[in-house]
């Protein structure tokens, strides 16, 4: 793009006029929309259970912005099935996909937006949800005199039986018996 300038100059003591012209090229495009942002999200998993999984995220940084961010897509699909979309508002850094089938795979991506537009998504992520809403994958151990049983599995533990103890550390219910009971 050019811009032309033309100046007049009169030299009265000389009884002589000048004109020039300047022609400059402009360095600076016209003013358009900013493109839509230009990458995706990272995101992560951090809690699932039977029938919920709660994902976090960072905000893009600036230069990928392209602008103001507006909302966060989150698409999700269960193994099989076609996407489902959840658009969320940019001052949100979690949000927790509900109503969910229990003990099923879903694949899971997120896309920014801005005001000129929604950008691509970026990669999937697949999680499993669990089997059931009381279900969970624990190691138990159990004591019976001097003789220490394991087992490994998705056990349903409404509450812990007397005699045991939880660990949320190791994700382990340790029972110990001086006699053997059915109460686990």
């Amino acid at each position: 793009m050019f811009m032309c300038v033309l100046f007049k100059h009169n030299c009265l003591a000389q009884n002589i006029t000048y004109i020039r012209m300047y022609v400059y090229t402009l360095l600076f495009p016209p003013l358009s929309p900013p493109p839509v942002p230009s990458a995706a999200p990272e995101f992560n998993i951090t809690a699932v259970t039977a029938t919920n999984i709660t994902i976090t995220w960072q905000p893009l940084p600036p230069c990928e912005q392209n602008g103001v961010i507006t909302n966060y897509t989150i698409a999700y699909r269960m193994e099989g099935g076609t996407d489902s979309e959840i658009v969320v508002d940019a001052a949100n850094r979690m949000h927790v996909v509900e109503s969910l089938t229990p003990y099923t795979n879903y694949s899971i991506k997120m896309a920014a937006s801005t005001s000129v537009g929604r950008g691509d998504f970026g990669p999937e992520l697949t999680v499993q949800t669990n089997e059931s809403s009381e279900a969970q994958v624990i190691r138990l151990s159990l004591c019976y005199g001097n003789k220490l049983f394991v087992c490994t599995g998705v056990f349903c533990v409404s509450q812990i039986p007397a005699g045991c103890v939880w660990s949320n550390f190791s994700n382990e219910l340790f029972c110990s018996f001086n006699q053997m009971r059915n109460e686990v």
